[in-house]
């Protein structure tokens, strides 16, 4: 397993930016996007009394949809273009066959950079969003980690549903439906698997062990899809 992993490493650093990335592209375009999404985060911050609407149980849906919803859905988006020349043309088959038997390391490196990447963004970005509204660096640190579950979550599904069908427009309109209808359905469609628990206040009206349970199981389905999808397509 270590002389795959190894092996997966070098070829994957060596042919990443003449085969995976065509001269950085996906990369400068991900930076790109961090960056406008930074630049909405410093000139348009959450409301003061964030924290005090939250407590009387209103669903703030402006103020944090789009870390629940729109840069996950942006990270898919990423995820798609990854991996669509993959599917297009069956080139998938050629990098299982590089990335050996078991477990394909090299769609797992592709998926970690660009998720990773996002889930840094996203935090980074909801520290400047939410700046006017915590007291201390423990509380800044706790709003902003919140939502990298729902990238993890969106992105990893995706890709599972992708090597399961072999088809990238499957994955793609499967996690799409999944985001309107959870977004649409105000959270209650997907309950507990919502992925809304920040949007519609699920800490404050259910309840704080409901949310807790929401964000560990969201995030768990994300890393065990990955694992899931790393498995299927090195078959």
């Amino acid at each position: 397993m270590r002389t795959y992993f190894c092996k997966n490493v070098k070829l994957l650093y060596s042919n990443y930016y003449t085969i995976y990335d065509i001269r950085g592209r996906i990369l400068k375009l991900s930076f790109g996007i961090i960056f406008f999404l930074l630049l909405i985060s410093i000139y348009n911050p959450a409301p003061m009394e964030y924290i005090s609407l939250l407590s009387q149980r209103y669903k703030l849906v402006s103020v944090d949809n789009m870390y629940d919803y729109t840069i996950p859905m942006i990270s898919c988006c990423i995820i798609a273009y990854t991996f669509y020349n993959d599917y297009k043309n069956n080139a998938h088959e050629l990098i299982a066959f590089f990335s050996g038997h078991g477990f394909n390391y090299i769609l797992f490196f592709r998926w970690f950079l660009y998720t990773s990447l996002f889930s840094v963004g996203s935090f980074i970005t909801a520290l400047m969003y939410y700046r006017t509204v915590y007291y201390g660096a423990i509380q800044g640190v706790l709003l902003s980690l919140r939502f990298i579950p729902n990238i993890i979550f969106l992105t990893s599904i995706m890709l599972l549903i992708t090597t399961a069908a072999k088809n990238i427009y499957a994955g793609i309109f499967i996690t799409t439906a999944y985001t309107i209808c959870d977004y649409l359905s105000f959270g209650e469609l997907f309950k507990i698997l919502s992925i809304g628990a920040n949007t519609y206040n699920f800490y404050y009206t259910i309840s704080p062990e409901y949310y807790i349970v929401n964000r560990i199981l969201i995030l768990t389905i994300g890393i065990v899809s990955i694992c899931i999808a790393g498995k299927i397509s090195s078959n």
